[in-house]
């Protein structure tokens, strides 16, 4: 599909008696000569690859929304203020946009009113961060399931020295998965203890995976949708286990292992998170440990859930003896 060479600007085929040549001349780069087969596929692949700049700037390139809706490749989105796209950062930033030029395309990007709906859609928070999109046109569809989208990374602070650090764990496969959350992150309530109001904490993309990966707790969590009949049918029966798991650790020893559940809910229309939900309302269950594996909790009545979290409990207690 000749679509596909849409980021292409301008290009020319110059002739001469010892052979053609195909160039292409990109704005702030070195012009590139073709060197491969004359075959359709070979100089559509040659272009696709030539077409872009290694680190789109927001003046006198593209717009940075062809990389988000019309391209083939991966994005990595540097969102950064005009003045703050500096040379000192592009300089710092070729050398990965080169070693990933066959997957993903480079582009600054900055977060203003005009631009508020592409910022919604992918979860960019402020003019100070870097974005690893692989699959830019995967679009998020908020409804009573859930499955897992294609990976996202976040930088906050973009400086040349963090950016260097940052894709050295991107090599090494260390980044956490980045997770869009309904708030943002300053908006998020730190909690030193799991101990909340009524015994129900409310969990979002920020604090989801670190809460149920915590080796010290076992915890419940229940994935609620908007607009879902039947999660509000539950939920007063699931805030009366939240209830009992609390006075049950109230009343417990300080060594019983009821003094770490954790019984948390979370709006998965508002928030990413890993896991598959075949539908809402859907309860997961994360035991204590360091190989921590969620176990899918289809029960419905406060006394099923609540001897469910003591079983679970009884068998982590006879597994420790």
């Amino acid at each position: 599909d000749d679509r596909a060479l849409g980021h292409v600007v301008t290009f020319g085929v110059q002739y001469a008696r010892s052979g053609s040549s195909l160039r292409v001349f990109r704005h702030r780069y070195p012009t590139e000569v073709y060197g491969g087969k004359w075959t359709r596929g070979a100089i559509q692949k040659w272009l696709m690859q030539v077409g872009y700049p290694l680190v789109n700037r927001m003046s006198n390139q593209f717009a940075p929304a062809k990389y988000l809706s019309e391209s083939l490749f991966g994005v990595v989105l540097i969102v950064k203020p005009l003045g703050e796209q500096t040379d000192q950062l592009v300089e710092a930033l070729e050398p990965f946009a080169k070693k990933y030029s066959d997957r993903l395309k480079f582009s600054f990007f900055t977060r203003a009113p005009s631009a508020q709906q592409l910022c919604d859609t992918f979860g960019i928070w402020s003019n100070d961060e870097l974005l690893i999109l692989e699959e830019p046109t995967y679009i998020r569809k908020r409804s009573h399931s859930h499955v897992p989208g294609p990976p996202k990374y976040r930088l906050e602070g973009v400086t040349p020295r963090s950016v260097e650090d940052f894709f050295a764990d991107y090599d090494a496969k260390a980044l956490p998965r980045y997770l869009q959350a309904s708030v943002p992150r300053k908006n998020v309530a730190l909690q030193t203890t799991f101990d909340t109001a009524g015994g129900l904490r409310e969990l979002s993309s920020w604090d989801f995976a670190e809460t149920v990966a915590d080796p010290d707790w076992a915890v419940l969590v229940e994935f609620v949708s908007t607009n879902c009949a039947q999660c509000d049918e539950f939920k007063a029966a699931f805030e009366e286990v939240a209830r009992r798991v609390q006075v049950a650790a109230k009343k417990a020893p300080s060594s019983s292992p009821w003094r770490r559940v954790l019984v948390a809910r979370m709006d998965q229309t508002a928030n990413e998170h890993t896991e598959t939900v075949k539908g809402t309302p859907w309860m997961k269950f994360w035991p204590r440990g360091r190989r921590k594996k969620p176990i899918d909790v289809e029960l419905r009545s406060v006394d099923l859930i609540f001897d469910f979290i003591d079983e679970q409990l009884s068998e982590e207690m006879s597994a420790e003896l």
